[in-house]
């Protein structure tokens, strides 16, 4: 088992690259698309509320199915990590576009008509009264996005993705020790989420102490 470790290493760096692509293209775009869900423009809303329900009723195995089958199809000939990083983005920006949606929602409306009476232009009020609070509700539901997303990648296995998921299923069947292996595996999942999750924890407690602050 111990000389099948930095194989199995390998395959945690494969799969903490993949989760590192997923996650911060999920944030790129999900938190633009979150901010205009939250505009006034009425049919982008209903098109990205829409988007959003459709992923929230389909598992992603689904979709890493639909992006590896259908897109050479197409005429689309990505590598089979690209196209499993596609689907796994279009899984996370929906995720990541209801966190902002919903942190820039509960920020109250009397603040933001109190800036426009002070003068600020609807930028400035975006930026110096909306983003701050706005990223303050939304970084611990982000980094618990970054969570399920990490855990998420174990999927493009199925698809002869080669990662920490794949690697120990070569392992296992080189070493016929299947416990010894997931549960070393088990550790390296866990390794990266874990970080992630007490920060979360943290952060939504410090924001929940400071809405209990009075005013």
């Amino acid at each position: 088992m111990l000389a099948s470790l930095p194989y199995l290493m390998k395959g945690w760096g494969q799969t903490a690259l993949l989760a590192f692509g997923t996650i911060a293209l999920s944030l790129l775009a999900g938190v633009l698309l979150g901010a205009v869900a939250s505009g006034r423009n009425a049919p982008l809303r209903w098109a990205l509320a829409l988007y959003v329900n459709f992923v929230r009723g389909v598992p992603v195995l689904i979709f890493i199915f639909l992006a590896y089958f259908l897109l050479p199809q197409t005429g689309v000939r990505l590598s089979d990590t690209l196209t499993v990083l596609a689907a796994l983005v279009l899984y996370g920006t929906s995720l990541v576009l209801e966190n902002v949606r919903g942190a820039i929602a509960a920020v109250g409306h009397e603040q933001v008509r109190s800036a426009v009476s002070l003068g600020m232009s609807g930028l400035q009020t975006l930026v110096h009264v909306v983003a701050p609070q706005a990223a303050t509700i939304a970084a611990p539901l982000l980094l618990n996005t970054a969570v399920h997303l990490i855990k998420c990648t174990a999927f493009v296995s199925i698809v002869g993705v080669w990662e920490l998921s794949f690697a120990a299923r070569e392992v296992t069947e080189r070493t016929l020790a299947p416990f010894q292996v997931m549960f070393t595996v088990m550790l390296m999942y866990y390794a990266m989420c874990y970080p992630l999750g007490k920060l979360a924890e943290r952060l939504e407690a410090r924001a929940a102490a400071a809405r209990r602050e009075p005013s």
